[in-house]
Order: C-alpha cells, then sequence, then structure tokens
C-alpha cells in the first residue's frame, strides 16, 4: 500500500449512532504482499457491538468469524496456498488477479469484482498491476 489505509468503523452508544474508530492502519509484518486487516469477527453471527474486533489479531483468523483485509499484491508474484474456517471477503481495487482453487481450477478476479471466500483453499496470482 503506497499511503496508509484510512478505516471509519461505526457502532451505537445510547441509541444513536457514533463513529467509533477513524484511524489508519499499518501493514501486518510478516506477509510477501502488503496486508492490513479491516475487520475481524470472531464468531458467527458476529456481534454488533463488538468492541474488542477493533483491536486487530494480526494475521490469526478465527474459526467461526469473518475477515475483511486490504492487500496490495507486487506485480508477478503468486501468493502462498492457505486454507481457512472463516467467512472472508475479497474486493479487487485495481488490477487483475486469479483466484486458484486447490483443484487447480483459476478464475480471473477484476477491478471492481468482490470475492466471498466460504472456508475454501486457495491461493493468488498476480495477472496485472497498475
Amino acid at each position: 500500500m503506497s499511503s496508509p489505509l484510512r478505516r471509519i468503523v461505526t457502532s451505537h452508544k445510547d441509541g444513536k449512532s457514533i463513529v467509533l474508530i477513524e484511524d489508519e492502519l499499518d501493514p501486518l509484518p510478516g506477509f510477501a504482499a502488503s496486508a492490513a486487516t479491516i475487520w475481524q469477527s470472531h464468531r458467527y453471527l458476529a456481534e454488533l457491538t463488538d468492541h474488542d474486533a477493533a483491536v486487530l489479531g494480526g494475521g490469526k483468523i478465527y474459526n467461526k468469524g469473518s475477515l475483511i483485509r486490504v492487500v496490495d499484491f507486487p506485480a508477478n508474484s503468486t501468493g502462498h496456498n492457505h486454507r481457512t474456517t472463516s467467512l472472508d471477503y475479497g474486493i479487487v481495487l485495481e488490477g487483475e488477479i486469479e483466484l486458484v482453487l486447490d483443484d487447480a481450477s483459476k478464475t480471473t478476479v477484476r477491478a471492481g469484482d468482490v470475492v466471498v471466500q466460504q472456508a475454501v483453499s486457495t491461493h493468488f496470482v498476480t495477472l496485472l498491476c497498475l
């Protein structure tokens, strides 16, 4: 990520909508690509008042939870194969990436596309970086 990712999280207090968190996220250490976790829940269905979810757990993914993370894949890169038991969301902001499943089937994901991963084994291959 060339610039910090701004995160705004809403909640409620005393029956009124509030901005619970407004911050900039630092990249997570230990990733070959630049990654930042936006939000995660520790269980399904997530509690909408779960302020503890705002504390980032690094690369940990919780069983029966959900996760949204921003990842900036370098050009000509291949991610590692991994399997989660969580519900994960991926949104391609620019460029193209190839979603590779454990049976080797491939799907090209383009800017504006959203991937909802339901506890599957995957890895990604960068096709086009803008």
